[in-house]
C-alpha cells in the first residue's frame, strides 16, 4: 500500500472523509490478483495491478475492476522476446503511483490545462505530488 497525506490525516480524525471505527487505513496498493468476479474481462488471476481502493493496509483488497490498473510485463532480457513479472521491489513501489501521479495529472491537464510548450512552477516538489509533477 501507498502511504500518503491524506492517510495521516484519515488515521488521525481530520480528513474530510471520516470512516466509522474500526477501520483499515489506506487508499491506495499494488499487488497480485487472486480472483476474478465473473465478468471481469481484461484482468486475470496472476495479473499485477495497481489500484486505487479503500482498506489498502488490509492483507487482502476486494476492489471493482475499474479501480485497477493493469502493470505491463517487463522484458526478460533474453534472446526471445519474452516478458517477465515485475520484481518485488518495482511492484511495491507501484504501490505510490496511483494517487500523487493522479492527482498531479489531473491538476496539469484538467484543472490548469496545462499545453505543449507552456511553463508551470512547481512549488512543494519534495512530496509526491510534487515529485510527480515534475516527472
Amino acid at each position: 500500500a501507498g502511504l500518503n497525506f491524506a492517510d495521516a490525516l484519515l488515521v488521525q480524525g481530520l480528513y474530510q472523509e471520516r470512516p466509522a471505527h474500526p477501520f483499515v487505513p489506506g487508499g491506495e496498493l499494488s499487488g497480485v490478483v487472486t480472483e476474478v468476479g465473473a465478468g471481469v474481462r481484461g484482468l486475470a488471476v496472476g495479473d499485477e495491478v495497481i489500484a486505487v481502493a479503500p482498506g489498502a493496509f488490509a492483507e487482502e483488497v476486494c476492489c471493482r475492476a475499474e479501480q485497477t490498473i493493469k502493470l505491463p510485463r517487463l522484458p526478460s532480457g533474453g534472446g526471445k522476446r519474452q516478458l517477465q513479472a515485475a520484481s518485488a521491489s518495482a511492484l511495491e513501489a507501484a504501490a505510490g503511483l496511483p494517487i500523487a501521479f493522479g492527482t498531479a495529472h489531473l491538476a496539469l491537464t484538467h484543472r490548469a490545462q496545462l499545453r505543449a510548450g507552456q511553463t508551470v512552477l512547481v512549488l512543494g516538489a519534495g512530496g509526491g505530488v510534487g515529485q510527480a509533477a515534475v516527472q
